[in-house]
């Protein structure tokens, strides 16, 4: 059997990559965080309004579809054969009357002919309460005339269906009311509310089985020798359940509309819902709206209102609608107050002022309805067929190519239902609110209603009118009302839904109904047109199947547009190495991604790795060229299955992972297309919807990469190595010398070329494309993305999901006897795992010899494993004491809330052997620490330690580790020992409360002759990831530090009150900083950051000649969810004093002439361009420190000029700026000119976001 299910509400979105906030109050680490998916610095989702019109009028007691049923002027006649008491004079041509069809036909009492009754394959689960549970089931013996009633307490008649089964009609519909058992039938086909007919197994439940060859073919439905019945009683008991929750919850329209309403409100809780009936109930403008969460007042009160609907009356859908339209401003509400009868009003923003209003709320109505309307007017005029300028400047003309979707009508159709819904849509409900309602433009066709141009790179959909006017797009950004409507049972002239096309074209013409009273066939075509004026859907159903399924659609496509609340194309990465730039991008309103090379120099794209995937045209490579997507059958794709590595082929995966891809994402049942799902995964796309099949459309194959980036595999340091040079001497880097690579390896070594860029995107896999061509080589899928690759399939499941949305730590290490590059990668929020590649051979010999690549994963399955939590840090390759090398993996977040093992929930630092995975060590830091932030190691050791260590110092060997916790104490992991059962943890520093460390520490070199204060270990404080930290002001002081390591023998943990503080002034858009020098009794330096709300969320870098630091801050601005803002600060300090730079050598008498002033160091100049021409000169702001943006800055990028003397801190441009990043230009603004000094790197990926 197929289950009933309604929509549900899936996903989330994360956070930008370089931003890494999170909670840093001991006081919040009770409970797992709530981890943000979706950016902070994009529009968060609005909650929509909702507003539902449920029709109680008297037809909703019928227990038949469609009406037609008994009629005898109906087009069904057409099918039925001569039965008794025909009546064949009614009208030419007919050769029937079909009001003894309860008596005479098989096929009522058959879900092929009438769709209400009892229909095996389906389930028919009870109605849901408003607090998520089910009313009981029904019983077989003892069922409920009317269950919903009887839970209500209104009802409580009950029938034995087993002996005394009777049919109830519905009271008021006499022709007849109840049908029964009798061995005579009933002579007369109308007159009396009971009426007989001989059942099949006397009063036993029973339906007929259809035995014709097509279901589909009227001659047969309708033809009683294409029946046999069967008895219920000879039933299993869980179909006699079934049957008997189907006679309680589904017999007639009305239980069936009240079961399937409280079934997809069940999963709704992000909507604010008001409602009314056509007849009772009535909206008015002080009724309520509000969130349906569960656990509130309005959730109660709907399901109250959905289970107690009842059936009487006529269906003046179109005053319905008028109250709807006034209720959202369009007419008499004026009500402007910040009250909960406001549909605009917020009551949580801003919490001081008690609520506001919020302009980019959408509206939207939903009229559930079994007929074309009649009885009372609503909105009166020829709203759809007069010319007028919407509040946009657009200009509405009837009939022309683009508008006969809307305009082209008989004449005569004024006052009608789509009329009013025209008017709705197309007028300003509230002109007083900024028109910033996000528009849905969800089909951007060209062709089919005319010759415009295609949509070029970066246009705006709404400029061209063939998308403006397509009524599967909603352009409309001021405050409006959507429609969708659900009818069942009916069906107009116009042939649903294939005539649309055209409708557009305008073949076909819109009805007139001829009578305002009288429910008619035109009058539902005049319902669809409404649903179209309305710029929403519109659903013609006729079973359970098909109601629940089309109101799973209308929650679903309002979840589509609330996404586009929060759309946006932002760059989330930036590398480059030399004369190209890679810069990936992702895109909100669909989630995909971009991968772009384009040449420094230029700014020429060379090429879209999205394109060169998905194929066709591309907009983003120079020319527009159309390019041939790579064959998904020949793809390289690996995963790790069964304990190994593995093809991504469906015939490799283990039962686990193919029970995974089998689950159906929307009902939760299998649906057996895991197989299929393994193609879509792999690029197959001829079974998305725009191929006539069922899967998610996709506009790009490539997935977005929102926290993840780029990253080049070429080996750099990992971690700080001591440079070699005397005390006193501005130091320089060195790579390690042959001798220092020896260490225990038993081999020379010799870097490991690779020619691929690595990224992972939330398209389920990790990414190799080649750098040179753009094209990739090959991919992989972590085993815990598998169990949420269904979920890319399903439209429905429209919400952000996290996949691989990490960068990949990429290293050179001597593992099982040779040289390997190995690759370890994490997950983020798409699964508590780390996974770990050896990327030696960067051309795998075929997929199988991809899966032999695949070395192992570590999860929170694995042994030891629990707490491994969701993976923010990024995982440390490195060379241990013991003669491992291994991978340092931080633990992640929330590892006591359930993934698959439930872990502590502490901070953990897992030291995992490079070749297998095994666990060599695990720091666990104890009750009150939470999540660790991606580790720092050193090599070296403080004058006056003991290194046990061959070779001692500056080995290429880890000595020690630092890191941080949301707590805010920052770790030192001492590894000065091969046994690993001797190293040890100490807290190294505990921050004010409050401050939580969130980003990578770096270890700087110094110039002090002091063994204490040779090396300063710096990082900055803040949280960026909860709604609320939106807030402007909000987090409190947060600061940036640098600490002195004092070594083994030091006295941890070291406090503020031990650090010089630093003062920074700011001025406009420019910060200056003090220049205090360090006292001796100081270990340290720390500023504070100056404005209200400011943290700082990225990963620092450093300038090694002159040992400045340079890191961004964040600061919101507004906390309106419809208008978010911050400001970002670029800030550069002398990372010796955390003064200005040049602060250090202002303290040393440089030239001899016993005074410490500005002529000892000219570095207290300029030191950076702060008016933007691209020079440092005497006309830039002395002792400048800070520069502000407005906008979300990622960590710096800083790359040398040409000729020297100069460099540039390189800001990623976002998509919409048209310059992709980079200093392609002085006026693009997405660069600041600093002194050049040699830039200190952990691989290239220090010039990315952290």
């Amino acid at each position: 059997m197929s289950r009933l299910h309604p929509s549900k509400a899936l996903g989330l979105s994360l956070t930008l990559g370089a931003f890494v906030g999170l909670v840093g109050s001991s006081a919040s680490l009770a409970v797992p965080l709530t981890l943000s998916k979706t950016p902070l610095f994009l529009n968060s989702s609005v909650e929509a309004n909702f507003a539902l019109t449920f029709d109680d009028s008297g037809s909703m007691e019928l227990g038949y579809i469609p009406d037609e049923a008994d009629d005898d002027s109906a087009p069904i006649r057409a099918f039925v054969p001569d039965y008794p008491d025909s009546n064949p004079s009614t009208t030419a041509g007919d050769t029937i009357d079909t009001r003894c069809w309860w008596r005479d036909a098989n096929w009522v009492y058959s879900s092929s002919g009438n769709p209400l009754y009892y229909n095996p394959n389906i389930t028919y689960d009870p109605p849901k309460k408003a607090d998520g549970t089910s009313l009981a089931a029904s019983s077989f013996t003892n069922a409920w005339e009317d269950g919903i009633d009887n839970f209500l307490g209104t009802e409580t008649t009950t029938r034995n269906l087993s002996s005394a089964y009777r049919i109830n009609w519905g009271a008021s519909f006499n022709d007849p009311q109840y049908i029964s058992h009798n061995n005579t039938a009933s002579t007369g086909c109308t007159g009396n509310a009971t009426r007989n007919r001989v059942f099949p197994f006397g009063n036993k439940a029973f339906y007929y089985r259809f035995t014709g060859s097509d279901p589909n073919n009227g001659s047969q439905v309708y033809n009683n020798a294409n029946y046999v019945a069967v008895d219920m009683t000879t039933a299993s008991a869980t179909q006699q359940t079934n049957f008997a929750n189907w006679y309680s919850y589904y017999r007639l329209r009305n239980f069936l509309a009240r079961t399937a309403l409280t079934r997809t409100f069940d999963t709704q809780q992000n909507l604010r819902v008001v409602w009314q009936n056509l007849n009772a109930n009535q909206l008015n403008n002080d009724k309520v709206i509000s969130s349906i969460k569960t656990g509130t007042t309005q959730r109660t009160n709907l399901f109250s209102f959905l289970m107690g609907t009842k059936h009487s009356g006529s269906t003046p859908n179109r005053a319905a609608l008028q109250r709807m339209g006034n209720y959202f401003g369009g007419g008499n509400n004026t009500n402007n107050d910040l009250n909960t009868t406001n549909p605009y009003y917020e009551p949580l923003l801003p919490p001081a002022t008690g609520g506001r209003e919020l302009s980019c709320r959408q509206n939207y109505h939903l009229l559930i309805t079994d007929g074309g309307w009649n009885s009372t007017a609503g909105i009166t005029g020829n709203y759809d067929n007069v010319t007028f300028t919407l509040p946009d400047g657009k200009s509405f003309t009837p009939n022309t190519a683009h508008t006969f979707a809307y305009s082209k009508q008989d004449s005569r159709t004024d006052d009608g239902l789509a009329d009013g819904a025209f008017y709705y849509w197309s007028r300003d409900l509230r002109p007083s609110l900024t028109n910033n309602v996000p528009a849905a433009m969800e089909d951007l066709t060209i062709g089919v209603t005319g010759s415009e141009s295609a949509l070029g790179a970066g246009e705006d959909p709404r400029n061209k009118q063939e998308i403006y006017w397509n009524p599967a797009n909603d352009p409309a950004t001021w405050q409006h009302l959507t429609q969708y409507i659900v009818g069942f049972g009916i069906g107009g002239t116009i042939p649903f839904p294939s005539a649309l096309t055209g409708l557009r074209t305008g073949t076909y013409t819109w009805p007139w109904w001829e009578d305002d009273d009288t429910a008619n066939t035109q009058k539902v075509d005049d319902t669809w047109h409404a649903a179209l004026n309305g710029r929403g859907e519109f659903y013609s159903v006729r079973d359970p199947a098909e109601l629940i399924n089309a109101l799973g659609e209308v929650f679903n496509s309002v979840e589509r547009r609330q996404a586009k609340n929060t759309s946006i194309s932002f760059s989330s990465g930036l590398v480059l190495p030399d004369t190209i730039r890679y810069q990936t991008t992702f895109d909100s309103s669909d989630w995909s991604g971009k991968v772009i090379a384009t040449r420094n120099a230029d700014g020429t794209v060379v090429w879209a790795a999205n394109c060169l995937l998905t194929g066709g045209p591309c907009a983003d490579m120079a020319g527009g060229p159309t390019v041939a997507a790579q064959d998904p059958n020949t793809r390289l794709i690996a995963t790790f299955s069964g304990g190994a590595g593995r093809q991504f082929r469906w015939a490799n995966l283990s039962s686990a992972d193919q029970t995974a891809l089998n689950l159906n994402p929307y009902s939760g049942s299998n649906d057996s297309l895991g197989s299929q799902r393994v193609d879509y995964i792999r690029g197959v796309r001829s079974r998305e919807k725009s191929q006539g099949g069922t899967f998610r459309n996709r506009s790009n194959l490539l997935g977005s990469a929102v926290n993840s980036f780029a990253v080049i595999p070429e080996y750099r340091e990992t971690y700080f190595i001591k440079e070699r040079a005397g005390p006193g001497m501005i130091n320089q880097a060195f790579e390690p010398t042959s001798a220092e690579r020896l260490f225990q390896s038993g081999a020379g070594y010799q870097p490991i070329p690779n020619d691929l860029l690595y990224v992972g995107t939330n398209d389920g896999m990790l990414h190799a494309f080649d750098r040179a061509t753009g094209r990739e080589r090959y991919a992989y899928v972590p085993n815990k993305a598998i169990a949420n690759l269904n979920k890319l399939t399903d439209d429905r499941t429209v919400d952000f999901q996290s996949y691989v949305d990490a960068p990949p730590s990429i290293r050179d290490a001597f593992i099982n006897g040779s040289w390997r590059k190995i690759l370890v990668g994490s997950m983020r929020l798409g699964g508590q795992s780390v996974y770990a590649l050896d990327i030696t051979n960067a051309n795998p010999a075929g997929e199988s010899g991809l899966a032999g690549q695949v070395l192992w994963e570590f999860n929170d399955t694995s042994a030891g494993g629990a707490d491994l939590g969701f993976t923010f840090g990024n995982p440390l390759i490195t060379r241990m004491p013991n003669g491992d090398w291994a991978a340092l993996v931080p633990g992640g977040y929330n590892s006591e809330s359930t993934d698959t093992a439930i872990g502590t929930g502490n901070a953990v630092l897992f030291v995992l052997r490079l070749r297998d995975g095994a666990v060599l060590r695990k720091f666990d830091l104890g009750s009150g620490s939470k999540g660790l932030t991606t580790p720092m190691a050193g090599d070296y050791s403080i004058d006056g330690d003991t290194n046990p260590l061959p070779g001692g110092d500056y080995t290429e060997v880890t000595d020690l580790a630092f890191a941080g916790d949301l707590n805010g104490d920052l770790w030192r992991f001492d590894f000065q020992n091969t046994n690993p059962a001797s190293w040890s943890v100490v807290k190294f520093f505990d921050a004010p409360a409050g401050q939580a460390i969130t980003v990578q520490p770096r270890i700087m070199g110094t110039g002090y002759e002091q063994a204490k204060r040779a090396f300063v270990v710096m990082f900055g404080t803040g949280k960026y990831l909860e709604p609320a930290d939106r807030v402007p002001g909000s987090g409190g002081q947060q600061s940036f530090y640098g600490l002195f390591d004092q070594g083994k023998a030091g006295s941890y943990p070291i406090t503020q009150a031990q650090l010089t503080q630093q003062t920074i002034t700011e001025s406009g858009n420019l910060r200056t900083a003090s220049t205090n020098q360090i006292p001796s009794t100081k270990v340290g330096w720390y500023v504070n950051l100056p404005a209200a709300g400011e943290r700082s969320i990225t990963t620092p870098v450093f300038r090694n000649v002159d040992r400045s630091v340079i890191f961004t801050t964040l600061v919101p601005k507004s906390d309106d969810p419809c208008q978010p803002a911050v400001d970002s600060w670029v800030m550069i300090l002398d990372g010796q004093t955390g003064g200005a730079p040049g602060t250090f050598a202002a303290g040393i008498d440089s030239n001899n002439d016993g005074v410490l002033d500005y002529t000892d160091s000219s570095l207290l100049g300029p030191a950076f361009d702060t008016n933007g021409d691209r020079e440092i000169n005497s006309s830039d702001t002395t002792g400048a420190v800070g520069k502000k943006f407005s906008d979300v800055l990622p960590a710096v990028t800083p790359i040398s000029l040409p000729g020297g003397g100069l460099a540039e801190i390189v800001l990623p441009g976002n998509a919409n700026d048209g310059t992709g990043g980079g200093c392609v230009s002085s006026a693009n603004g997405q660069c600041i000119v600093v002194i050049d000094y040699q830039w200190r790197r952990r691989y290239w990926r220090e010039l990315n976001p952290q």
